[in-house]
């Protein structure tokens, strides 16, 4: 799947500023070796669960006729049985895959957001959901990853015999590069996780998301231009 920047487009009309928002695709939008791997257990218990109904039907049926188990038989068993592993891997890696993005799409608010904007107030297009301009106090800029923290990296000091401390330097390194690894994808997640927020009433209100700062600091600009006004 091809990467998509945040990026959003300006019109005037009669009726006040259009804004069209377009958020950014997630770095996990396209094919994930990860997923698929952890989709193994599901396909296994899946043809598993077709084995065991073959298992059964057929040795009831060749009990009934009296044929044993021979080669060619064996192999009709484990034919089905090795295109349901298959076919158990391919649906539940696209549903995880799905729910996997859903759930991050969710937490990003990364939804294609139409707003007009005027002296009037911001009206989201979408939700027909109106913020007069008299009850917005501020716009607000936040990160969905603002409360989440990096993995520290950890250096370890090990003593004993050579075998006790090239184990702990291996372990240590591989803990270091699973924690790289996480923390570079949270980078990643949070430089396109920016979103824009209407205080109104004494509520916040997330109005689009899924933005990179610079995104999300032009919207944010325009709609306070839109309005007449200076609120940020």
């Amino acid at each position: 799947m091809r990467n998509i920047e945040a990026s959003y487009s300006k019109s005037v009309g009669p009726n006040g500023v259009t804004l069209k928002i377009t958020p950014a695709t997630s770095p996990d939008a396209g094919f994930s070796i990860a997923r698929l791997l952890l989709c193994t257990i599901p396909a296994w218990i899946f043809a598993s669960l077709v084995g065991a109904v073959i298992t059964t039907i057929a040795g009831s049926l060749l009990s009934m006729l009296g044929i044993g188990l021979n080669g060619f038989l064996v192999t009709l068993y484990t034919v089905p049985v090795a295109a349901a592993f298959f076919y158990g891997w391919y649906k539940s890696y696209r549903w995880f895959s799905r729910w996997f993005l859903r759930k991050q799409t969710e937490g990003r608010h990364a939804y294609d957001v139409e707003l007009l904007v005027n002296t009037q107030g911001v009206t989201v297009v979408g939700s027909k959901k109106f913020f007069h301009a008299d009850d917005i106090h501020r716009f607000v800029i936040k990160n969905a990853f603002d409360n989440t923290y990096e993995l520290p990296m950890t250096g370890y000091v090990a003593t004993g015999s050579a075998m006790a401390v090239g184990t702990a330097v291996a372990a240590n390194a591989m803990t270091n590069a699973v924690a790289a690894v996480a923390n570079n994808k949270r980078r990643a997640m949070a430089r396109i996780s920016y979103f824009v927020t209407i205080e109104a009433g004494g509520v916040s209100h997330k109005i689009a998301g899924g933005l990179t700062d610079v995104c999300a600091n032009g919207v944010m600009t325009d709609i306070s231009r839109a309005l007449g006004n200076e609120i940020a």
